[in-house]
């Protein structure tokens, strides 16, 4: 017997008065702003109308039928409760949830009656509980402050984002999240099975590991099909906690391998009881975590079968603020997205969620290393029993369902905790407490347990860290393990501050932008078009962001002549930002050999570091991240010193040649100044092509551009470099001219320009994707750009830093 409990439940409020009807799986917030009882919290600043829905408790129910009771346990079970619940059934208690990345699952069949049955889940407010437990605590438990926020987030097993972040709104949402049924069992229950595997070769011998809670003494039967190949195992049980083993050899097995690097073939196991079928995804791969002291300091990379990976990603955070809207649809455009902008690891951030099964799913397939953190984030954390107690079963539950996925990398204890050791006057004054409290939870429960449940997979402390034992700033200090390198934002150092660190793997990094004028235009009415208009500043949750950005333009680019420009600046110069320090970063391998940046995807409609608007649409980072994340780049940068390098970057494990021409130009197009070269990229390695001493150089900075391009294995690479600020060169208007045409799957646009045009980007209404964007279109160059979708002349926008100002 299965019963999906999933479609409409009735929401009570704390007296028992009905409000409206939910959609299981999701919550509440969802339900009200669905049913008309709550404006959406995206538009405007009604976000602020949510926050008193915080300290509410809430009620769902609904009713289902039972027409037998013949089985020996019927087992109510819940994927996720967010977060505080008591769980009734026929108005009798059968169990409390504390913890919403633990499932709740309990033998209901002594409260069940044939016919109908009631279902009653009251949810507490975490808000009000985090305060309870932050008041009873014997010592206070600092957190990063925002503006606005649920306070004591630190105390609660939930998303930790919820309570608002830097780039989220502060939205404390409950509900019943991925699968909700009740299932009976007659034998017995698998309660998890790993697949623990050694290649040899083309080889791989299996272990196969049951976790089986038998209901009954005696022999019991486990059919496992390799694929289609079924085979029948017999096992005598006793009642209780049995563990079973089977052992598999495989031959002719194809490896996995990170994106760029080969295939992902992924080979199907379907385990089956009397009672359930389990079925597991499992892709073959030797990975390494290569972590050793050397003469800069201590390294930090992925080694997959062998090959050193450099990787190359983003952060990612949950796909919306609010989980009703967390569509299978975003999680495959989102990695389809990283994948295509040629990535091969994303992290998963410990403010957020262990992800659903579709995004592991999806990088499995898609080959996306993970970097998974633990869910704790930017704050001291409990370490008393009931805490610790609580965490020990989120991280053994979650490990035990994550650990057989080949994208898994690495797992991390979380994000910047050491730091918050640092942060905050409590912990500076009475350190040696709170390092107790940290390494209690870091090292005494999630190592511990990390450890234990998959010990061939390797342990990481903290992002940034230097690895175990090891409490050295990496926030600064670039020459041990992973580093946030924030200077150039939070401290609004110019750009060629990248220059001055050479990271070993930069786990976070970013630069803000605002949105685009259709993703302002979906919260903000024409009125409020405007940068520091209520709307838009209520749409900008970092403190200085608008400051940094404009900052920032000032000094780079000259001030844009309305505000659709300035949006499209300010992407501009996030888009340069990075660029300056992943070129750079990258002509420095092996020096370092990770660069994920802060951050691939918005959760609702900002201004943030993401590269990817709310609703799916790329700014100019993603696209300038697919030309400069290829496997083999062409590098190009100048310091202030008066240095300018040129370099050819190839990740692949076959050598490529190609013809290199390099021209310094003017503004007009005219070559003042070329050199050609027969280039031979070495694999794994960065090649020099050529250093100037601009200096000596012949020519004026501000009278020209480098432009760079060579051919490579039939694609042509090109790269453009400003040797000054944009704003002191004599940059032309420009007039470009568009032809459309028809092709089978879309149109093609032919661009023209009279004058060199730079960051030319391209839009539509309907958000459609380009072939290309933010590049530079040389005159008497026609460039064509395929596009996914019929649009015309009307529906085109183009926006080119010539004409962004007076």
């Amino acid at each position: 017997m299965v019963i999906d409990l999933q479609g409409s439940w009735t929401l009570l409020d704390g007296d028992n008065n009905k409000v409206c009807n939910v959609e299981i799986p999701g919550d509440i917030y969802t339900g009200l702003i669905d049913s008309g009882v709550k404006e959406d919290p995206y538009y405007g600043n009604n976000e602020l109308d949510f926050q008193d829905l915080a300290k509410e408790d809430w009620v769902l129910q609904r009713s289902f039928n039972i027409e037998k009771l013949e089985d020996r346990e019927v087992i109510l079970d819940i994927n996720s409760l967010d977060t505080y619940c008591d769980i009734y059934i026929n108005r009798e208690l059968v169990g409390k949830s504390e913890n919403m990345f633990v499932p709740f699952k309990k033998n209901i069949k002594e409260k069940l009656v044939l016919g109908e049955n009631k279902i009653d889940i009251k949810f507490h407010s975490a808000e009000n509980r985090a305060l309870e437990l932050e008041k009873n605590h014997p010592y206070k438990l600092p957190y990063m402050i925002l503006p606005l926020q649920s306070p004591a987030r630190n105390y609660t097993r939930k998303v930790q984002c919820h309570s608002g972040w830097d780039w989220g709104p502060a939205l404390m949402v409950s509900g019943i999240y991925n699968s909700i049924k009740i299932n009976s069992y007659n034998q017995g229950v698998i309660e998890s099975w790993d697949l623990d595997y050694k290649l040899d070769n083309s080889e791989v011998n299996i272990n196969i590991i049951i976790e089986y809670r038998s209901l009954v003494k005696g022999s019991t039967s486990f059919n496992l099909y390799d694929g289609d190949i079924k085979t029948t195992y017999s096992r005598d049980v006793n009642v209780g906690l049995n563990i079973i083993t089977i052992n598999l050899n495989k031959g002719d097995v194809q490896l996995w391998w990170p994106n760029g690097y080969g295939d992902q073939p992924l080979y199907c196991f379907k385990l089956e009881t009397l009672d359930e079928i389990k079925v597991k995804r499992v892709g073959f791969r030797d990975l390494e975590v290569i972590s050793k002291e050397d003469k800069i300091g201590k390294s930090l990379y992925f080694r997959v079968n062998g090959v050193d990976i450099f990787s190359k990603g983003a952060n990612w955070i949950p796909v919306d603020a609010l989980p009703s809207r967390q569509s299978d649809d975003k999680y495959y455009s989102l990695i389809k997205d990283a994948r295509d902008a040629n990535m091969n690891t994303l992290r998963v951030w410990g403010g957020g969620q262990y992800e659903k099964d579709i995004f592991y799913d999806l990088c499995d397939e898609m080959g996306l290393l993970i970097w998974q953190d633990m869910m704790f984030s930017c704050s001291v954390y409990p370490a008393d029993k009931e805490f610790l107690s609580n965490v020990e079963s989120e991280i053994r539950y979650q490990i035990k369902r994550l650990k057989n996925h080949p994208s898994i990398g690495l797992w991390c204890g979380n994000n910047e905790n050491v730091g918050a050791l640092t942060w905050f006057e409590e912990s500076r004054k009475d350190r040696d407490i709170y390092i107790i409290d940290y390494d209690r939870l870091n090292e005494g429960v999630l190592g511990k347990n990390i450890k234990k449940i998959d010990p061939n997979r390797a342990w990481w402390p903290s992002s940034p860290c230097a690895g175990e034992d090891d409490y050295s700033d990496c926030w600064h200090d670039d020459s041990r393990g992973d580093m946030h390198y924030w200077s150039v934002w939070h401290e609004g150092k110019s750009f060629d501050a990248y220059y001055d660190v050479i990271p070993r793997f930069c786990s976070e990094f970013g630069f803000q932008s605002y949105p685009s004028l259709d993703v302002v235009k979906s919260f903000a009415p024409e009125e409020e078009l405007n940068i520091t208009s209520p709307f838009m500043e209520h749409h900008q949750k970092n403190e200085k962001g608008n400051q940094i950005i404009l900052e920032t333009m000032s000094r780079y680019y000259r001030i844009p002549k309305d505000f659709e420009n300035f949006l499209y600046v300010s992407q501009v110069q996030q888009s340069v930002a990075i660029k300056t320090a992943i070129e750079y970063w990258r002509s420095n391998r092996p020096t370092c050999m990770g660069i994920l940046y802060w951050q691939l995807n918005d959760l609702w409609p900002v201004s943030s570091w993401s590269s990817i608007e709310y609703g799916g649409r790329w700014k100019p980072l993603h696209y300038q991240i697919k030309k400069i994340f290829e496997p083999v780049h062409l590098i190009s940068y100048y310091k202030k010193d008066g240095s300018c390098s040129f370099s050819i970057v190839n990740d692949r494990l076959e050598d490529t040649l190609g013809d290199v021409k390099i021209d310094f130009k003017d503004f007009s197009g005219n070559s003042l100044w070329s050199k050609e070269f027969n280039i031979t990229g070495v694999a794994q390695s960065v090649t020099k092509i050529l250093d100037i001493d601009l200096e000596s150089f012949d020519f004026n900075r501000t009278d020209g551009f480098f432009y760079i391009s060579g051919g490579f294995e039939g694609r042509l690479i090109t790269n453009t470099l400003f040797i000054t600020e944009p704003k002191r060169c004599r940059i032309n208007k420009c007039e470009i001219s568009t032809v459309i045409e028809q092709r089978e799957n879309g149109v093609s646009i032919k661009l023209l320009s009279n004058n060199p045009a730079f960051n030319v980007v391209l839009s539509s209404k309907d958000g459609s994707r380009f072939s290309d964007n933010d590049f530079t279109l040389l005159n008497g160059e026609e460039r064509v750009i395929d596009v996914d979708g019929d649009i015309g002349l009307d529906d085109l926008n183009i926006l080119c830093l010539n004409n962004s100002f007076i």
